[in-house]
C-alpha cells in the first residue's frame, strides 16, 4: 500500500477525482477521522522550526489549560509527548482517506490518499 498524504492546506472542493487512471475507488467515501492539528514552536519562535501534529480529536479547551506535557496519540495510533508551552495554534478538522485500486502498470496495487477537510464537508469520490 501507498500513502499520498496532502495536509498542507484544507481540501475545499466537493469531490476528489481518481489521481490514477485506469483505476477505482474500493470504497463509495472516504472514511473520516475527526482529528486535532496542533502547530508545534521551537527555536526561534514562529520565524524559526515549526510543524505539525495530527492527533486524535483533543478538547481545545483541556490544550489550553495543561502546563507542562501532556501525551497524545497521533491520527495514525502512535502515542507521542508534547510541551503545551510550544503549542503555537490548534484547530479541530478531519482527515478523510481514500483506497484506490490501480491497474495502471507503472503505479499498480492500493494507493491511500489523505486530505484535510473541515469538520461536517462532504466529498463525493468521482
Amino acid at each position: 500500500m501507498v500513502y499520498h498524504n496532502d495536509f498542507e492546506k484544507i481540501y475545499e472542493a466537493d469531490t476528489f477525482k481518481a489521481p490514477i487512471s485506469p483505476s477505482r475507488w474500493v470504497s463509495k467515501a472516504p472514511a473520516c477521522q475527526e482529528v486535532t492539528e496542533i502547530t508545534m514552536s521551537c527555536g526561534g519562535g514562529m520565524g524559526g522550526s515549526r510543524w505539525n501534529e495530527y492527533v486524535e480529536r483533543t478538547a481545545l479547551e483541556v490544550l489550553a489549560r495543561e502546563t507542562g506535557c501532556i501525551t497524545v496519540r497521533r491520527y495514525t495510533g502512535e502515542k507521542v509527548i508534547l510541551n503545551t508551552r510550544f503549542i503555537v495554534m490548534a484547530r479541530q478538522l478531519t482527515i478523510a482517506s481514500m483506497v484506490l485500486d490501480s491497474t495502471n502498470p507503472y503505479f499498480p496495487g492500493l494507493h491511500t490518499y489523505r486530505v484535510l477537510v473541515n469538520d461536517g464537508h462532504e466529498l463525493k469520490l468521482i
